[in-house]
């Protein structure tokens, strides 16, 4: 193969891509990850992970610094960079980067990941990971019996708010619109559950700890 030519390229360096990266190592295809905009994924922004098989607890950033450390041992190369533009009708594939690399590539995948909407209010940033989270399952654990507030009207919203009743019996949903999104048979878990109040017409206009 062309030496121009990359083998195999990860777009998105999250566990997601680091754990491709490892595979793809281990099978002598020398993968290039470009890390994108987040090296490390969400998890950077994520206090502690207590759902990772073989850690009880640890910090998320120290997560995937191992897991960048494991790659990198194998062999992985990173690329601080994020990819703008592709061209995927025709091989080999070539993708462009936010600094104007051209790559060349046999084989590319795709794990960019989910990037949480945020509030875009004053506070958020502060918090973010200290009290603000996008996970309910990842992190309500780490609330019991404290007052929550839900973002949202949707079905992800509805599905947090019946998990978090686990550790909580005081949870607010704040919605933009006067009614909610959500399907109707995700409504019906919510709507008539005293545990769970519903702001409708309703944002959050800053945070405060």
């Amino acid at each position: 193969m062309n030496k121009s030519i990359h083998q195999l390229i990860i777009i998105g360096s999250g566990p997601a891509g680091l754990t491709a990266a490892v595979y793809a190592a281990r099978s002598n295809l020398n993968p290039l990850v470009i890390d994108g905009d987040t090296p490390g994924g969400q998890l950077i922004t994520t206090t502690l992970v207590e759902n990772w098989p073989g850690e009880k607890s640890i910090l998320g950033p120290t997560l995937m610094a191992n897991m960048r450390e494991h790659v990198q041992q194998l062999g992985t190369q990173f690329l601080p960079e994020t990819v703008v533009k592709v061209n995927f009708s025709q091989q080999p594939f070539t993708l462009w980067t936010n600094r104007d690399t051209q790559l060349k590539a046999a084989a590319i995948i795709i794990a960019t990941g989910a990037t949480p909407k945020r509030l875009g209010c004053p506070g958020e940033d502060e918090y973010w990971g200290k009290g603000i989270t996008t996970c309910a399952v990842c992190d309500g654990a780490f609330y019991p019996d404290k007052k929550i507030l839900i973002v949202g009207g949707g079905d992800t919203a509805m599905e947090d708010a019946s998990f978090l009743k686990k550790f909580t019996k005081d949870i607010t949903i704040v919605q933009i619109l006067d009614k909610l999104t959500a399907s109707h048979a995700m409504q019906q878990r919510i709507i008539n559950d005293p545990d769970i109040t519903i702001m409708y017409n309703s944002t959050v206009t800053a945070v405060r700890g």
